[in-house]
């Protein structure tokens, strides 16, 4: 069983299918999953991801595990279609990286309507299919590593299934005030703030969007979890 558990939604590569019928790995583009493999350079452990490509969806789907460069292996999730666009497009991307940025036009968006709490259960159904996989794969008291917006709730739904795991979660991305939070019901609210305190510990990259986690929790939860600023590498 594996000792370190790294989650993301992209993963540090993706898998194409060869003529033959056999895997070609291909490193991820973007900044993150290149940085956080560097940073594990010198660790042995499993990397969680999404399965996004035609070949990641077969890998998943025979349960291949990948061996990557430095030793780390590759686990592949492959989430129903309709979960993964509700939980990606609707909610990560389309919902909380706006609110997180700061850049909603407030007199029209966020749409907060039947369509979208529908999203919001696809988000949470996301979350519970990654937590079953880490809490199947991860040895006794392994350290999880979980990395940003899309995995929220991951952090409640491993403590419930594995209380013996140690887990971070790092947001790689701003965090909006108590007072941004406001344009999300406060059910939801609660649940995403709570969610996220379920972890061992929370990271960010600066000491304002730590701040900014901590109050919303202290607004909402009337508790101060533990968190942390680092920037990426540290």
């Amino acid at each position: 069983m594996n000792e370190l558990v790294v989650v993301s939604n992209r993963g540090p590569a993706s898998l194409a299918l060869a003529p033959d019928g056999s895997f070609e790995v291909r490193h991820a583009a973007g900044g993150l999953a290149p940085s956080l493999l560097h940073a594990l350079s010198d660790a042995q452990g499993l990397w969680v991801a999404s399965a996004m490509t035609e070949g990641d969806r077969k890998a998943a789907s025979e349960g291949l595990p990948t061996e990557l460069v430095r030793g780390t292996n590759l686990r592949l999730v492959d989430v129903p279609a309709e979960v993964s666009d509700a939980a990606y497009r609707v909610i990560a991307n389309g919902t909380l990286w706006f609110l997180f940025h700061g850049l909603f036009d407030l007199t029209r968006r966020p749409a907060l309507d039947r369509r979208w709490h529908e999203a919001w259960e696809g988000y949470r159904e996301f979350n519970r299919c990654f937590a079953r996989e880490v809490a199947g794969s991860a040895g006794e008291g392994a350290t999880v590593v979980v990395n940003d917006y899309h995995f929220f709730l991951l952090g409640r739904e491993l403590a419930e299934l594995r209380p013996d795991l140690r887990t971070v979660h790092f947001t790689h991305t701003p965090f909006c005030s108590p007072e941004e939070l406001r344009v999300l019901p406060r059910a939801i609210a609660r649940e995403l703030v709570g969610s996220l305190a379920s972890y061992g510990a929370c990271g960010f990259h600066t000491d304002r969007w730590a701040d900014a986690y901590r109050r919303c929790a202290d607004h909402l939860l009337k508790t101060s979890p533990v968190v942390f600023s680092a920037p990426l590498g540290t």
